[in-house]
């Protein structure tokens, strides 16, 4: 997936998914301190499950708080006259020539 708005899609699920599989597949014969689901260990993916709700969280107030600064430094929405105009001409500079 090559779209900007797809990041959550590929990366944001993909991510909390593998985190979660994480505690279902992790095994003691890898690594003799930490063993899943499979090995019957089912607090692995409670604690697997747990990580991605507290990521979550971080990742929702770190943006918010960003939003704001930059709301408070900048501005978030442009002037009512440059959205009439329309963002590709009034921002970026865009010109759409007809042939």
């Amino acid at each position: 997936v090559d779209d900007a708005l797809d990041v959550f899609a590929v990366h944001g699920i993909g991510g909390m998914f593998g985190a979660i599989a994480t505690g279902v597949l992790a095994s003691s014969t890898v690594q003799a301190a930490y063993s899943g689901l499979i090995d019957g260990n089912p607090q692995q993916v409670v604690t697997q499950a747990i990580a991605v709700v507290a990521t979550i969280a971080y990742a929702v107030v770190g943006t918010y708080l960003i939003v704001k600064v930059v709301d408070v430094l900048l501005g978030i929405r442009v002037k009512p006259e440059a959205e009439e105009l329309g963002l590709d001409l009034s921002v970026h500079g865009e010109v759409a020539y007809q042939v």
